[in-house]
């Protein structure tokens, strides 16, 4: 090639038949060096060679495909040159520096691409959405891999719209082509890394930025393996990857380092582009094209270890237990243990297999729990130190019943629906929901109701319910049916095809109810599900709750007590991450009443001195008296049992009402009451782990391994 006289040109015209050039130089290439100055020098000769060079004798186009990592720039400099000697060439055209200029665009817009089409799959973990569809039965895998497909095809989309803008004409088809599949091939592992940002990353802020600097990031990269390494080696890896395969050891780690960072790829794919569009008369174009299409296999390759990276930090987080800590032992209520005690019991009578299809096959036939937690227990770091959320927590319920988990907030009562719900693995302990301790199982029969609204806003009411009774099972024939009976007993009928985006919160919390009691489930756990929600809805609510739970168990958490009493079978509350009572609500009314309580009416009184008199006869006629409540309407009085009988109090209530002529009601402790009664000792959230006493921790908080200390 060096013994032949050549003359190098630029292209200043071009279209499907003729191209115009302009001439630069000629004869050997030892002359115009200057224009040349970014080319790589020939080993053999030590002269500078051209990108691309014309025989004028025959007419012929050489294309150099070690010099392929540097043509952007070199063309562009060559097309400021002056002008010179142009003559009309026959035959296809190459690309012309408007092609390379748009590819070069387009390596640094592929970032732009790639950080504004996460924000879908971002806000579903934000919101919660992630997870809530993982608790009704989407596998993960299926979750991420339609969404990795949809986003592809996005990404991939947008990409050929800029390239049909940007290269348009019919003689630039093949080029589009070539480009829009290197997009797509670097596109597969791109988007997997785009996932583990989203995912682990909660600042949307520095997901966009990563993202959208990701293509500057990979020039950078480009131009530093520039630097440190020969020219010629990398040019052969952007260029040929083919040869550059079988080229040596270092060949081989580059070509792979690329594929691992999707921008490298993605600028070797456009130069091979530009590369395959300026060989279309080489004799070898077919074997060159399909092994620039067979790079989608390498790429899948890095999707999948990509993947693989993702996979695992899953399931580190999912699994992770956090650290052992034991709190101090405290005095447990009779209630409690005895609770305790039972579940233990049917714990070791599962774990023995003497429980199948949900029949306990002991002599006594007893039906084995629906819901069985024994030993709950779940430690998370907090502020470098072990704070316990749930300890060592253990109640079931049976089929048929309601049971009521109560606790102010910071108590536990979220923890450990998260661990019943499969969202949360306990540090110790075990939940059975259905006879089964299976977590694809528990999903299946599990009906779970947020406390926040989980919903998508563009989806109607219908195609939410139709949504999740397909993860539930329900079959198709039976879809319309169940979706119209929930609709109609929860007053949902007239916004049967309403976007969820323009409902009331009201009717969002009703609809958030019925995608938890859809299909065939047999455990229902509803976190306050009315809240919001206005009388006449919160009644049609209740007594849907009241019908559903005949052949089912459910768990309810409320701050309203007026449902616990309509509801709940038995009732346990919560205090620092365990039960302080546990029984049916009678019982504990009964167990924790120290007394009775009067309320007498002031409205009838003019004077202060009436007032004291009610007093003085109160305190003196009912032993152990404590004036709770005075003022301008009522006085209250908390009256001991232990000192006054029933029959007593009333009689002293009704000479009140003779003798000061006023009204006067007698009763016992609400369970309004009792709740604030039975959770005083509860610790506010933000300082419940400076009560645990706990050593040091070492790593500034990192690990979970207390040290001694000093």
């Amino acid at each position: 090639m060096n013994n032949q006289k050549f003359a190098y040109y630029a292209p200043e015209k071009s279209n499907s038949d003729t191209t115009l050039w302009s001439k630069h130089g000629s004869g050997n290439f030892v002359r115009d060096k200057n224009i040349w100055k970014n080319t790589i020098e020939n080993r053999q000769t030590g002269m500078q060679d051209p990108i691309f060079s014309i025989d004028l004798e025959k007419k012929e186009i050489y294309w150099d495909h070690f010099h392929i990592g540097s043509c952007i720039a070199v063309s562009a400099f060559i097309g400021s040159e002056g002008k010179q000697n142009s003559f009309n060439y026959t035959g296809k055209a190459t690309s012309s520096i408007s092609d390379i200029f748009a590819l070069a665009v387009l390596i640094i817009g592929v970032g732009l691409i790639i950080c504004n089409t996460w924000h879908q799959v971002g806000k579903e973990l934000r919101e919660g959405l992630y997870e809530y569809q993982i608790q009704n039965g989407i596998h993960p895998a299926l979750f991420w891999i339609s969404n990795w497909i949809f986003d592809i095809c996005l990404n991939t989309a947008i990409l050929s719209i800029f390239l049909a803008i940007a290269l348009q004409g019919s003689g630039r088809k093949d080029l589009r082509l070539y480009a829009i599949w290197g997009g797509f091939v670097a596109f597969l592992p791109y988007v997997v890394i785009q996932y583990i940002l989203v995912w682990s990353t909660k600042n949307d802020k520095l997901i966009t930025n990563l993202l959208g600097w990701s293509s500057i990031i990979g020039i950078g990269m480009f131009m530093l393996e520039m630097q440190l390494m020969d020219p010629e080696k990398l040019g052969l890896v952007f260029a040929d990857e083919h040869k550059a395969w079988d080229s040596g050891a270092e060949y081989k780690f580059l070509l792979i380092f690329h594929y691992f960072v999707p921008p490298l790829q993605f600028m070797a794919a456009m130069m091979q582009s530009l590369k395959l569009n300026m060989l279309s008369n080489d004799p070898n174009l077919a074997a060159n094209i399909t092994a620039y299409y067979s790079r989608v296999w390498f790429s899948l390759i890095s999707a999948a270890v990509w993947a693989l990276i993702f996979v695992a930090m899953q399931l580190v987080h999912a699994y992770k237990k956090g650290p052992e800590y034991f709190r101090e032992v405290r005095e447990i209520p009779v209630d409690v243990r005895k609770e305790k005690l039972q579940c233990r019991q049917m714990r070791e009578r599962y774990e023995q297999g003497d429980v199948q299809n949900g029949n306990d096959l002991e002599s006594d036939n007893a039906e084995f729990p629906m819901i069985l937690a024994d030993g709950l227990k779940k430690v998370f770091l907090k502020v470098g130190r072990p704070f316990i959320a749930v300890n060592d927590l253990s109640f079931h319920v049976n089929k048929g019943e309601c049971f009521g988990l109560l606790g102010k907030n910071g108590a536990g009562k979220s923890t450990t629906m998260n661990m019943l719900t499969t969202l949360t693995t306990p540090t110790s302990g075990v939940s059975i929901l259905g006879q089964s301790s299976n977590i694809g199982h528990q999903q299946k029969i599990l009906g779970y109701c947020p406390q926040a609204n989980l919903l998508w806003e563009k989806l109607t009411v219908y195609k939410h319910l139709a949504y999740f009774a397909l993860m539930k099972g329900v079959p198709i024939s039976r879809i319309d049916n169940d979706i119209k009976i929930l609709c109609s007993a929860l007053t949902l009928d007239p916004y049967y095809h309403l976007a969820t985006g323009k409902l009331s919160g009201g009717n969002k919390r009703k609809l958030q109810l019925a995608t938890s009691l859809i299909g065939s489930v047999k455990v229902i756990i509803l976190d306050e599900p009315s809240t919001g929600v206005d009388p006449f809805a919160r009644k049609s609510m209740l007594d849907v709750i009241q019908r559903y739970r005949k052949d089912r168990s459910i768990i309810l958490t409320t701050h309203m007590m007026e449902e616990v009493d309509g509801l709940c079978n038995r009732v346990g509350i919560m205090v620092n991450g365990d039960f302080r009572c546990i029984n049916t609500i009678n019982q504990l009314i009964n167990d924790t009443n120290s007394g009775y309580q009067l309320e007498i009416s002031l409205s009838r009184f003019c004077s202060e001195d009436n007032v004291q008199n009610l007093h003085d006869y109160v305190i003196e006629t009912l032993p152990g008296s404590v004036l709770t409540e005075n003022d301008s309407l009522v006085m209250t009085y908390q009256i001991s049992a232990e000192n006054n009988k029933l029959s007593h109090i009333f009689k002293v209530g009704n000479e009140i009402k003779v003798k000061f002529g006023t009204e006067y009601v007698i009763s016992q402790m609400t369970m309004d009451q009792l709740f604030l009664h039975l959770t005083q000792g509860q610790i506010h959230d933000d300082m419940a782990h400076s009560q645990n006493k706990v050593p040091d921790m070492c790593c500034f908080g990192l690990c979970c391994c207390p040290t001694c200390s000093k």
